[in-house]
């Protein structure tokens, strides 16, 4: 019996060297594997990274762009209204034309016409800027925003006001005044003004030249901001 056991035992593989060495194979594989799973993880990660901080130079460039926008867009506007005032002051006949339209005497029909279409506008300037005043000092008084945060819903700042339709009734009435000086000025002959030429030249650039310059720089300004949008997107 003790032969038998002995030559069973002779027969039967050494395991004890073999598998140590296969285990050390298979813990060096497994660590390698670990190694490239990290490294692929870690350049996904950068990519994203690199694609995210992109985005955000993108919105940055539109933001600016938008804000160079509305900034050339307000400077020629506050220009123009102030010449408006000041050349309806000069052909004024006293302090109280803006509201009457007194014109100062010996001055023709297309000087009349002009300083009339003026004064509308004038008055329209100070009319936006009042409801514009008072429509936000009642935004307070409108249904406050829902705003979701990790805490849950919570109110915000109003969205708008209860009389935030003043200033929309205004702007579209000083449109049908632009559109009635655009007029005027293009009827109106600049040799039957040369005795008001200045008021006749503050109407051009009103009414005509402000609008052709808006087109200019919605070309320069408005083509690269919608380019640089669709490129973000």
């Amino acid at each position: 019996v003790c032969l038998a056991s002995k030559k069973q035992h002779a027969h039967l593989p050494a395991a004890g060297p073999a598998t140590t060495v296969e285990m050390q194979v298979a813990m060096a594989n497994t660590t390698t594997a670990y190694r490239d799973a990290e490294m692929q993880s870690n350049s996904g990660s950068d990519g994203e990274s690199s694609r995210s901080g992109s985005a955000d130079g993108a919105d940055i460039a539109i933001l600016g762009m938008a804000g160079l926008m509305a900034c050339c867009a307000a400077i020629p506007g506050l220009v123009i209204a102030i010449m408006q005032i000041m050349a309806v002051n000069e052909y004024s006949k006293d302090n109280s034309s803006l509201w009457t339209g007194e014109m100062k005497p010996g001055y023709n029909e297309a000087c009349h016409r002009i300083f009339e279409v003026m004064r509308y506008t004038v008055l329209m300037i100070i009319v936006n800027a009042v409801a514009s005043s008072f429509a936000n000092a009642t935004k307070a008084c409108g249904p406050k925003s829902l705003v979701i945060t990790a805490d849950g819903v919570q109110e915000g700042e109003p969205d708008h006001g209860p009389c935030d339709w003043i200033p929309k009734m205004t702007n579209l009435f000083t449109l049908g005044i632009t559109v009635w000086g655009m007029i005027t000025v293009l009827q109106v002959d600049k040799a039957d003004c040369k005795d008001c030429l200045n008021l006749h030249d503050v109407a051009w650039w009103s009414y005509i030249g402000l609008f052709l310059v808006m087109i200019a720089m919605c070309c320069c300004i408005c083509v690269p901001f919608m380019l640089a949008a669709s490129a973000s997107g």
